[in-house]
């Protein structure tokens, strides 16, 4: 096999073992997790102002995110930035 097509399949390798990661890593939690959180805190939130806290917070570059696929279907996990 020619040295670019390693690479390329090294590369693409790599891509999809990034999107089918199955488990959150240690500092990552779901929106799930954080609204799981906040109920236990005596706070209950909907789906939508959860997303909306959350997505308040990436844009002030205080959290990342990243895509993952985790019991058959696509979420964002979260850590801090």
């Amino acid at each position: 096999m020619k040295k670019k097509t390693t690479t390329a399949l090294t590369a693409l390798e790599f891509a999809l073992s990034e999107l089918s990661a199955a488990e959150k890593r240690e500092d990552e939690f779901s929106i799930d997790d954080f609204i799981q959180s906040l109920a236990a805190q005596g706070e209950a939130v909907s789906v939508s102002s959860a997303v909306s806290r959350l997505n308040t917070l990436l844009t002030k570059g205080l959290l990342k995110k990243r895509k993952a696929r985790m019991n058959g279907r696509m979420l964002n996990l979260y850590a801090k930035a």
